[in-house]
């Protein structure tokens, strides 16, 4: 719920739905009442402290969770696969039969290339970061995450850019093949064009 919602929606129900309610609980906040025989021992105010400090808690828990499950699985995907790859191929590279070479040679690309491929790829993926935490938590509750929905915002604005650069290169290349200097092909036109240059496949 956006920001606006949540004031209409504490505007509306004290003064429409449920008054008498609110007005008592307003008293019990205004004079922080607790419970007339002691159980609960803590006041209103104190409760309210302690569900806050819950709240926060698991927010930290979810951005905590969910950073390190991306962190982990970037790594596995973007950085050890394709150095161990001899093609230098993602994992979604492979199961596509696509290779990234040097746009002019046509080579594969040297290792240290592949780690700053690995970075932007990284940073491309940065919007999975809001949804990685909905098996444990509801859809709503991970949009009122601020700082992963930041993250998602702007990673969304980056891709949208890439996809705004991929309609207008003539070879589809996105941001990452534009900083690298390469271009993605399907292995078979890779082969054509090695053997139109000669080599042996």
């Amino acid at each position: 719920m956006s920001e606006t919602g949540k004031k209409y929606y504490n505007d509306i129900f004290p003064h429409f739905f449920l008054s008498m309610f609110y007005t008592m609980i307003d008293d019990v906040k205004a004079n922080d009442l607790s419970s007339p025989d002691g159980t609960p021992s803590r006041t209103y105010d104190e409760l309210t402290s302690l569900i806050d400090g819950f709240d926060q808690y698991k927010q930290n828990m979810a951005i905590i969770a969910s950073s390190v499950s991306f962190s982990i699985a970037c790594i596995i995907i973007y950085f050890v696969y394709p150095q161990i790859s001899k093609s230098g191929r993602t994992v979604s590279q492979s199961m596509l039969r696509v290779d990234r070479v040097d746009r002019t040679s046509f080579t594969i690309m040297n290792r240290g290339v592949r780690v700053l491929i690995g970075l932007y790829q990284t940073i491309f993926s940065v919007p999975m970061l809001l949804f990685l935490p909905i098996p444990t938590v509801s859809v709503n509750y991970v949009f009122s995450i601020a700082p992963l929905f930041g993250l998602f915002i702007t990673g969304a604005l980056l891709i949208l850019a890439d996809m705004i650069v991929v309609l207008a290169d003539k070879y589809n290349r996105g941001l990452t093949e534009l900083f690298t200097h390469s271009v993605c092909l399907k292995e078979e036109s890779l082969d054509e064009i090695y053997k139109a240059k000669g080599h042996y496949i």
